[in-house]
């Protein structure tokens, strides 16, 4: 039996040069927002259309996410952008497998795969994702490592004072470099020279996925990550708290 119309839901993105028409059930059910929104007294409910905030090629990684879990783009704005739209339709699955991916074509060890159209980004790219995400997100968090880590000084560059003059930059960006710098002076090494990992580029993208606890963890990710070197921390342990 076909599904209905009332079943099916069209996406548009930002521009409504690139459409797609989904299940309105499969976008409720990754999504509490849309939940609310397409299911509740909303005017939006109301109609089988839906406008997202994301270019052409960001809207099909979206779709292309909720049919087969997997995400196409390695270019670090495109994956950034979809995160933003991740967190705030509360759509933790899709935030989950974001960190994933960005980890994976972030890792330092990375040198001729796909890691290379995204490794690495400056500060002037990270300032409009700070601005715009919570800082108890796993993004958030791992652009602190990653500032911690991998920024390699340029004379072309200014300091934070200087590039964010209306001070926008949330004080807990701070908290965590310095947090990250203490806990890991010892660790703030060229990751491809030596076996020893800087956190961003650990083996384990959980340390992003924003897991409650043990067991939560043991239910989501485990066994994915089953093969995990021993010296990972298990999700909880971490240097932010």
């Amino acid at each position: 039996m076909s599904p209905s119309s009332s079943d099916m839901m069209k996406i548009n993105s930002q521009n409504k040069s690139f459409s797609a028409t989904v299940h309105r059930e499969l976008l409720c059910y990754y999504s509490p927002y849309y939940t609310a929104a397409l299911k509740g007294g909303f005017a939006v409910a109301q109609t089988n259309t839906i406008t997202v905030d994301l270019s052409d090629e960001e809207t099909a990684d979206l779709v292309s996410w909720l049919y087969s879990g997997q995400i196409i783009s390695s270019y670090y704005s495109q994956l950034f952008d979809v995160y933003v739209f991740a967190d705030e339709k509360k759509m933790l699955a899709l935030r989950r497998s974001l960190m994933s991916k960005i980890v994976l074509c972030c890792d330092a060890r990375n040198e001729d795969s796909e890691a290379n159209e995204i490794n690495y980004f400056g500060l002037d790219d990270m300032l409009p994702y700070i601005y715009r995400l919570p800082p108890s997100c796993g993004l958030f968090r791992y652009l602190a490592d990653f500032y911690v880590h991998h920024w390699i000084l340029m004379p072309c560059d200014v300091r934070f004072d200087k590039e964010d003059p209306d001070k926008r930059i949330p004080r807990e960006f701070y908290w965590y470099v310095i947090k990250a710098l203490a806990a890991d002076r010892n660790r703030m090494i060229t990751p491809k020279a030596s076996n020893l990992l800087c956190r961003c580029c650990q083996h384990s993208s959980c340390n992003y996925h924003e897991h409650v606890n043990g067991d939560e963890w043991g239910q989501t990710c485990e066994e994915v990550y089953e093969n995990t070197p021993t010296d990972i921390n298990v999700p909880g342990e971490s240097y932010y708290d």
